[in-house]
Formats: structure tokens, sequence, C-alpha cells
């Protein structure tokens, strides 16, 4: 609907309420003029409206206890309580109100009865939907199509003035409406449908056939009509799901044709925030994702399509969002070892606007180790957090602990063996996320630790190193540190 149609609709309801008000307020007997409702029964109803609206809140707190979602703690309990005195109050706040007489709310108690009754009869109701929806469990015979609802990728927003977002994402905003008909299709989904179905009921830890799940919606259509359903999926489901899918054409080509790098209506973001929000890092994002796509071509529909269902495992993403009209979709996409160009890209780009943290990093470090060398130095290292390891799906990391000399020397030379030849192995790469606190002591040789502002020291660095050839991360390996 339009806007101008659209005002012209509540233009005209607006009409009819405003007659049928005029008409019971003229017909409204003289004897009730002043009250506030024309009759006794009718307030208890108007009484009632305003706290049994407020709590449904607790009713669904609940039914979510009863059903084992949410576990009836202390706190929980405690919430309800607070919740139903609130419910309480609004109840005998709107009698006073409408009535204006402090006599009237001791008249107005049995009708608490009511509103108890109605939290009843809403928690019951709860049970019935619930049974309802956990019903439908049909074959895979009876099953006429499957739409593929969530396609799993994180989504982010705009705030632009007159876009719609879509919290779907780019991806299954545009897949979600083709019907597939597929028999081994529907035989997974009805198969998942009834194993998810058992889980809800059970409410236990979800026994697939795999350890690792991820949920999807689906949309199911029987009988002419779609319900809609989040299954329980194992990796070994998405699997079978891209070879079922790489024989749908219009699936095929929305993975694998995403918007040009120079499409005006693309926009482009990084994760970490290491990249700046210039028009310079704007055209160093097109080449990521230029690198991203091509990536997508050589990998194939199958493989592609698993990168993008898969859980995100890698600290490198991008988000790309999309404007049609008055919508805006998006979606994040993972950079990692099965992106080959999109990381060595990713990691080029990182290496540049990184230089300056890297640079004053190693100063810091190399002043540390000089002082820590030098007797009496009054350094107190007060905290070091840290970690430096690949950034694959096999990640195989170390913790820091700069508090011991040989690994402060150990990365110092790690780092300036970095720097040497920062990509002498294409697009493999480790993270190295570095938190420090020390403090330089006033009296050198004073064991009295003085922590003011002036002596104490903090930073933290995330950073993107290459990991080049020969690199020794054995230095780290701590006894109860290694990842």
């Amino acid at each position: 609907m339009n806007g101008q149609n659209s005002g012209w609709y509540t233009a005209l309801v607006g009409i009819l309420y405003l007659a049928a008000g005029c008409a019971m307020f003229v017909r409204r007997k003289s004897e009730a003029a002043g009250e506030a409702s024309v009759n006794p029964r009718l307030q208890t109803v108007f009484r009632i409206i305003p706290a049994a609206t407020f709590c449904l809140i607790p009713c669904t707190i609940i039914f979510h206890i009863l059903i084992g979602i949410q576990p009836a703690e202390g706190n929980t309990i405690y919430q309800l309580v607070i919740l139903y005195l609130v419910g309480i109050f609004l109840y005998f706040m709107y009698e006073l109100v409408s009535t204006r007489k402090l006599k009237n709310l001791w008249k107005a108690v049995p009708g608490l009865g009511f509103l108890a009754l109605f939290n009843v009869l809403v928690i019951f109701g709860m049970f019935g939907v619930r049974r309802q929806l956990l019903s439908f469990s049909p074959e895979a015979s009876q099953i006429e199509s499957v739409r593929l609802i969530d396609s799993g990728l994180s989504v982010w927003y705009t705030n632009e003035p007159g876009m719609r977002r879509v919290d779907t994402g780019y991806l299954s905003s545009r897949i979600s409406a083709i019907e597939l008909t597929d028999e081994n299709l529907k035989q997974l989904v009805a198969d998942r449908l009834k194993e998810s179905i058992a889980y809800d009921n059970n409410n236990s830890a979800y026994q697939g056939d795999d350890w690792y799940y991820t949920i999807r919606e689906v949309g199911i259509k029987t009988r002419g009509r779609t319900h809609y359903r989040s299954l329980h999926l194992t990796q070994n489901d998405l699997q079978t799901m891209a070879g079922i899918l790489k024989d749908t054409p219009e699936i095929r080509d929305i993975y694998l044709n995403l918007p040009d790098a120079e499409d005006p209506d693309l926009e482009l973001r990084y994760v970490s925030g290491n990249i700046p929000d210039t028009e310079d890092a704007k055209e160093d994002l097109k080449e990521i994702y230029k690198a991203l796509k091509e990536d997508a071509a050589a990998m194939g529909f199958e493989k592609w399509y698993l990168h993008c269902n898969e859980e995100l495992v890698s600290n490198y993403r991008l988000y790309m969002g999309y404007r049609e009209g008055s919508v805006y979709t998006s979606s994040e996409f993972e950079i990692s070892e099965d992106t080959p160009r999109a990381m060595d890209a990713c990691m080029r780009i990182l290496w540049k606007y990184e230089a300056d943290d890297r640079e004053e990093m190693m100063t810091i470090l190399r002043q540390l180790d000089q002082a820590r060398s030098t007797p009496d130095s009054g350094l107190t290292i007060t905290y070091c957090g840290g970690y430096i390891g690949g950034n694959g799906k096999e990640d195989s990391g170390y913790s820091l602990d700069l508090e011991q000399p040989e690994q402060l020397k150990a990365l110092i030379s790690l780092l300036e063996q970095v720097e040497k030849n920062p990509f002498g192995q294409g697009a493999k790469s480790m993270s190295l996320y570095l938190s420090l606190e020390y403090v330089m002591n006033d009296a050198p040789g004073s064991d009295e630790k003085q922590t003011s502002l002036e002596n104490y020291k903090s930073y933290y660095y995330d950073l993107t190193l290459p990991y080049v050839e020969g690199l020794d991360l054995t230095a780290f390996d701590l006894a109860s540190g290694k990842g």
C-alpha cells in the first residue's frame, strides 16, 4: 500500500470511529452520565484491560519456565513478583483515575480474580498454540515445496532516511521466494523437522548426526499453505543441500553473481575497525570485495554455498550492503584461508593501515626490554594478556606472558622477522592481540610500587601479521597457555 492510499485509509477509519463514538454518546442513558462506564460489569472489563495487557510479560516468563526454556531461579521468581505487583498497581490505578473515588478501590478487589483467571487462560492458550505448532510434521510425500528463508549470514542495518531494512539479509531476501521441489530436499526437511520437534518437546541437547549444527528457517508448503519452521541442520545437511541447490539456476546465479564492485547501490564495510572510513579506504575495500568474488568463482557453487552458510570462525569479515529502491539488505562474508585472494588483499591493506600501531608497539616493547635489562630500573609489568597464532579454521595459537623476559625478547624477534619479509608466504596470516599494563616506579630500587597516572601505562593492540615461512612460535608455548 503506497503512502497516499494509506493516508486515505487512515482518514476513512478515523471518520467511522468518530461517527460511532458520537452515536454511542448520544444514545447513552442520562443516568449514566458522569460515570466511568454504563454499568459495573463493563467497568470491570475496562479495569482489567491495562493490567491484563501488562501481565502478558510475566505470563510469557511462566510459560518459558514450564516448558524448560528458562530456569526457575531466585532472580526469575523475584522478577515475577515485581511484575505482578506492577500489574496489580495498574489495575487499581485505572480504577482510581477513571472513577476518582477512593472508596471504589475496595469494590474493585473481587475483580482481581478475573485478572488471575485471565493469566491462567493465557498460559494454557500458549500451551495450546505450542502443541498445534509442534503437531505439524508432514511426510516428504506431503510436502509440495520448500523455501529457504534464512541463509544464516549476519546482517547489519542502515540509518539512511527512507530506507527499509530487511532482516533476512542480501542472499536470503533473494532466494526466499524460490519454491524448491527436489524430492531429496523434501526428505531432508521432513527428517530434520521431526528431529527439531523432538528437541523442542524434550528440551534436551540436539541429538542429530553430528555434534555441530546450525539453525535455519524454512518455509514448508502443504495443501497450499506455507508453514515457517526453524530446523537444526548438521554440517552433512548443509553439504547435501549444496549438492541439491547447485542444480537450481536461480539460486546458483544469486550466490555466484554478487553485485559489481562499482555499483553505486553497493556499500562495503570491514568488521574489525582497523580500516578507517575514508574514500581511500573505500577503494581498498573494493579490492577485497573483487578478490572475494574471484574466490567464489574459483570455489564453485557448492564450496561457496558452504562457505557462506557455515559458522563464522575467522577474524576477518567483509560486510556488504545493497540498496534496491527503498529496501536495504546486507550480508557478512568471512575471509579466511578458504578465500586466498581476498585474504591476501585483506592482509596487504591491513598491513598498510596498522603500520603506526606496529611501530608504536615495537617502540614500547624495546623500551620495556631495555628497562628490564637495566638493574633497578623500576619497571613492573602488572599485566600482559595476549594471544598470537593462526586465523584459520584449525587454530594453533599461544597465550602471551611478557612478564617472562624470554617471551618479551621472543616477541620482539618475531615481529622484526615479520617486518623484514611480510608477504613471503601468500595468504596465510596470524593475529596478535596484546593488552599490556606496566608501571615505571619513581624511585628506582624501591620496593614500593607507585601507580600514579603519570607512571601507569596501558596499551591494547589487535593486529594482523602475515605468517612468514619458518616462523617459530614454540617460544610462546606456555604450559597452561597453548591454544
